[in-house]
């Protein structure tokens, strides 16, 4: 599918190019043709449309035009759908703003008959409301009488150079049927009657449904999509049948179509799927297990942290009482015990007096100048130490 959608591209350039004097509506034609059956071909084409007529040659943006409201007229609605895109109205609105004014009245002209053409499909109204909001935004556009005076003289020869084209190429078959016709007629004749369709000449037209989309690659081969009924003309060659649907007549491989009428066309499609939908099934199941598993571990990981976090304040607690237990037991100094002195050297009748009596100074004699703490107990004085003046 690559070539073929580089192909389109690659025509689009040549059908919009600086040198071209005229359209060449051959070019537009087959381009036309061809979006349809490429790959995302509305959406990249219309991209590839918009980037020249955003051009800065006038000459190239107004051919650019041209090509689109050809692509407009002949690629049915999945191209319509791309033109009321969001993408599609804010491209336009850019365009509008900064374009050549040959180029903006272009454009607003085929959006007037774009606005004309689907008004009867709601899903389409986007290029109605685009038209109107521009409208409030004081942008002029064409009243619908002269858009489509204008749209009258344009469009008779694009429509004659495509009937002579398609009478051409429909000369073009008349005279390769019947040359096949006069080659084949000695052949049935001599033969068996064949039990197909027209191969003699006077068997019953049979229809065939195609099973998948075939793209003609020669002139004289059928292009048809999955799901079309096509007549076969003949069938005589096993691999390649001739047909008619109504994009003409030729040539198609007999293998892409089927004689059950009622069968559904994605029948065989899907059930060739049905392996790798068990593959993906299987690995899904996979997945799912592996999570599961990772589901069970988080959760125990989980609890665990909650359950470390809740004892957390208690060893932390316990740790603070331990470290200011040892800051105290550091900051406090270690004092010996300060006992009553032995009193038995003492006499008798000095037992009974009070500690706080065992010396007094006599009255003519100062005092200490410091008084201690009750709590700490007095140096023996000198005094204490002799025993006679005690007597």
């Amino acid at each position: 599918q690559q070539p073929k959608t580089n192909n389109v591209f690659c025509n689009l350039y040549k059908a919009t190019s600086e040198t071209n004097t005229t359209d060449d509506w051959g070019l537009i034609m087959d381009i036309c043709d061809k979006i349809g059956t490429t790959p995302n071909g509305p959406k990249d084409c219309l991209k590839s449309i918009m980037k020249r007529v955003n051009h800065k040659v006038p000459h190239v943006a107004m051919q650019a035009l041209n090509l689109l409201g050809a692509c407009a007229s002949n690629c049915g609605k999945i191209f319509h759908l791309e033109i009321c895109s969001r993408e599609f109205a804010t491209e336009v609105r850019s365009v509008l703003s900064k374009a050549h004014p040959k180029v903006s009245e272009k454009l607003k002209a085929l959006m007037m008959e774009w606005s004309e053409d689907f008004q009867k499909d709601p899903q389409l109204s986007l290029i109605s409301a685009t038209i109107k909001s521009l409208r409030e935004e004081g942008m002029s556009f064409p009243s619908p009488s002269s858009q489509g005076s204008s749209s009258k003289v344009s469009t008779p020869a694009v429509t004659k150079v495509t009937d002579d084209e398609e009478l051409a190429k429909a000369i073009e078959l008349s005279l390769q049927e019947q040359k096949q016709l006069a080659e084949t007629r000695p052949l049935t004749t001599s033969s068996e009657p064949p039990n197909h369709t027209n191969g003699g000449g006077g068997q019953e037209v049979r229809k065939v449904r195609a099973l998948y989309d075939f793209e003609a690659a020669e002139d004289n081969e059928l292009t048809f999509k999955t799901g079309e009924l096509i007549l076969v003309l003949d069938d005589s060659d096993p691999n390649w049948w001739k047909g008619e649907n109504h994009r003409g007549v030729g040539l198609f491989p007999s293998n892409f179509v089927t004689s059950h009428l009622n069968a559904d066309p994605e029948t065989g499609a899907c059930e060739q799927m049905n392996p790798l939908i068990d593959e993906k099934l299987q690995e899904i199941d996979r997945n799912h297990s592996e999570l599961s598993e990772l589901n069970v571990k988080v959760l125990e990981a989980l609890e665990l942290y909650n359950k470390l976090m809740n004892e957390a304040p208690y060893h932390s607690a316990y740790s603070k009482m331990q470290s200011q237990y040892a800051q105290t037991n550091s900051a406090v100094p270690m004092q010996g015990y300060h006992g009553q002195p032995p009193l038995s050297y003492l006499p008798s009748a000095m037992s009974q007096i009070s500690p706080a009596q065992h010396y007094s100074l006599p009255s003519d004699q100062p005092g200490p100048l410091h008084s201690l703490p009750p709590h700490m107990s007095a140096p023996p004085t000198s005094q204490t130490a002799h025993g006679p003046y005690m007597r």
